[in-house]
């Protein structure tokens, strides 16, 4: 079993920072851990993966892999 993801524990920012926006980072951190930790789900609006293998030859059933800009599950 993997060993889960623990959140950073952030001081409080100082006074002249934006105090939510710094409240807004710290509870998507927090979200994101946590999403990370319940089955290794991640939920996001985009993605960027780069550096995928571009052959499924040596990939474990699941790994990503870039087929000519298409990716695949291999």
């Amino acid at each position: 079993m993997p060993i889960p993801f623990r959140p950073p524990i952030f001081s409080d920012a100082p006074p002249d920072y934006d105090q939510e926006w710094m409240n807004n980072f710290i509870n998507e951190m927090s979200r994101t851990i946590q999403s990370i930790n319940d089955l290794g789900l991640i939920r996001t609006e985009k993605m960027r993966i780069t550096d995928l293998p571009t052959s499924a030859a040596g990939l474990n059933a699941g790994d990503l892999w870039n087929d000519s800009g298409t990716v695949k599950v291999a």
